[in-house]
């Protein structure tokens, strides 16, 4: 069922404005949360967003995170959020955003429970990116691939995981 899913999911994104996913290896995505990073540090941009509308974060197989995002109005479908911030390779914070009405509010304030440790692992061919809370598995996805979109003045990474 999961296979059904991926291969629709592909033919979906490809056929809806996005161009074509582009696979990445563990140095690719290493070095996309490495520029997400130094945007947030440098320019003030989330590092990640993923749409949480009608709670679909917590309830979908299959997340789009959008990277470097300036502004969030940018994306025109959603404006509930959740933002992985990635402090360094190794590392983040998932945070909650709500910029349904300004002024955009980071909707809590972190505690333990919102830090977590990435690891990035290879299994049957597969990319797969490993969120811990100390030493505890939270999930798993699989990264099935990323493109860029247009907004604006400026390009940023749209990257797909897959629930596992």
């Amino acid at each position: 069922m999961k296979i059904f899913i991926q291969i629709l999911l592909l033919f979906f994104v490809s056929n809806t404005g996005y161009c074509q996913l582009k696979p990445l290896n563990k140095k690719e995505l290493k070095q996309l949360i490495k520029e997400g990073i130094k945007a947030r540090k440098e320019e003030y941009k989330n590092s990640w967003v993923i749409c949480n509308k009608d709670n679909s974060y917590f309830k979908s197989d299959t997340l789009i995170l959008h990277g470097n995002i300036y502004n969030t109005r940018h994306l025109k479908e959603c404006c509930i959020y959740i933002g992985w911030e990635f402090t360094n390779k190794r590392k983040m914070a998932q945070t909650s955003i709500d910029s349904c009405n300004p002024p955009v509010i980071v909707g809590k304030v972190l505690t333990e429970k919102d830090f977590y440790k990435i690891k990035l692992s290879k299994k049957n061919n597969k990319l797969l990116l490993k969120r811990y809370n100390g030493s505890k598995l939270i999930d798993t996805y699989e990264v099935l691939g990323y493109t860029e979109t247009q907004n604006e003045n400026h390009k940023s990474p749209v990257m797909t995981l897959v629930r596992q």
